[in-house]
């Protein structure tokens, strides 16, 4: 007894393709839908004018910060050093002729010819050159602990900042081309465009990780089929299967059950108490002429005996719970109990009240 259900062919592999590029992208190039394309060849390209602009001008602030770099790095702060070690080796050496002069002058007044107010001026002057030469030694100190350290920092920092603007723009550059990831048959998946809910097309925007086109592989599909729980115990793994594709319902293919699905959900369109278990149907055979998405009918062989008795289903009605049926006789028709087994759309198993050459009333 073979069960019928409706199913899909899909493929095995599928790869989703969506935009990598920050922001809205405007698809300016789309692949032919129902191209069969190899790993690497080009699928989109996104109009990236505003990226080229950006990445000019990113280029422009990175030769900036590597010049300004450079300048702070090997000329402003060895001059200013330079500079530094100058005006401090010659306070230097000025404090130290003005202490040779205080001595000699300290000996000049202590033999009464000078008078000690030059002595007192002298005094100030090297207190004053030592000060200042205090000063320059930890203004020194500074610039070559703290200040000159921070200004490389800052523009350091300034240089990894562009070059990290700058590569993170010409990824978006290289994602405004998306290529194929595997091989494939191009399907171009439905998207918002506007009011309109349809296939995506050139001119359309898309956002980041928006699918608009799919990579089925078409040489590696199956069959998808969503069995009622209430048919469930007569479906197992490894029972046969006879696939017609609608739109060729002179090929009929052979197969069989291979898995079945872990739980049974509710579907789109369907009533919400009835669950399915989705159950994947090998096959053998086929050609170019399938394409995934493709609507078959899928019998499933769920019943097999040897020796059965089988009456049409039409004929059987229900009395109280119990299965009945009007057979004929010489006299007319008598209504007779009937013991039912499996059964499918068209015929039911009569495991007692029937024999085999009876004939029944139908409705």
């Amino acid at each position: 007894m073979w069960t019928s259900f409706d199913g899909t062919l899909e493929s095995r592999t599928l790869e989703t393709i969506a935009s990598r590029v920050q922001g809205r992208a405007t698809i300016v190039d789309l692949a032919a839908e129902g191209l069969a394309v190899r790993r690497g060849e080009v699928l989109a390209r996104f109009d990236d004018s505003t990226l080229a602009a950006e990445s000019v001008r990113l280029e422009n602030e990175l030769a900036r910060a590597d010049a300004d770099l450079d300048a702070l790095e090997f000329a402003e702060i060895p001059l200013a050093q330079r500079d530094l070690e100058a005006e401090i080796a010659e306070v230097r050496s000025q404090a130290e002729t003005e202490q040779a002069v205080l001595t000699e002058s300290q000996e000049l007044t202590a033999r009464k010819l000078i008078p000690e107010r030059e002595v007192e001026q002298g005094r100030r002057r090297v207190a004053a050159l030592r000060a200042r030469l205090d000063q320059l030694e930890q203004r020194q100190t500074l610039l070559d602990k703290h200040a000159h350290p921070a200004k490389l920092a800052r523009a350091r920092a300034d240089v990894s900042a562009a070059r990290a603007q700058l590569g993170q723009v010409r990824l978006q550059l290289t994602n405004c081309v998306l290529r194929a990831p595997v091989e494939g048959l191009v399907v171009y998946l439905p998207i918002y465009a506007g009011t309109e809910y349809r296939p995506v097309r050139v001119g359309d925007a898309v956002f980041p990780n928006q699918p608009f086109m799919a990579l089925p592989d078409p040489s590696n599909l199956l069959v998808q089929v969503y069995v009622p729980e209430s048919d469930l115990a007569r479906v197992r793994p490894g029972e046969r299967a006879r696939i017609q594709p609608l739109a060729f319902p002179d090929n009929v293919l052979t197969g069989a059950v291979e898995s079945l699905g872990p739980a049974a959900q509710a579907r789109p369109g369907y009533p919400a108490w009835q669950r399915y278990v989705r159950a994947t149907v090998r096959f053998e055979g086929g050609g170019p002429w399938l394409r995934p998405g493709m609507s078959l009918r899928v019998d499933l062989l769920t019943v097999q005996r040897e020796q059965a008795v089988l009456a049409p289903r039409a004929a059987i009605r229900w009395d109280s719970g119990a299965a009945v049926c009007r057979v004929r006789n010489r006299l007319g028709a008598e209504l007779r109990h009937v013991t039912v087994g499996a059964g499918n759309a068209q015929w039911i198993e009569a495991l007692d009240g029937l024999r085999p050459g009876e004939r029944v009333v139908l409705p």
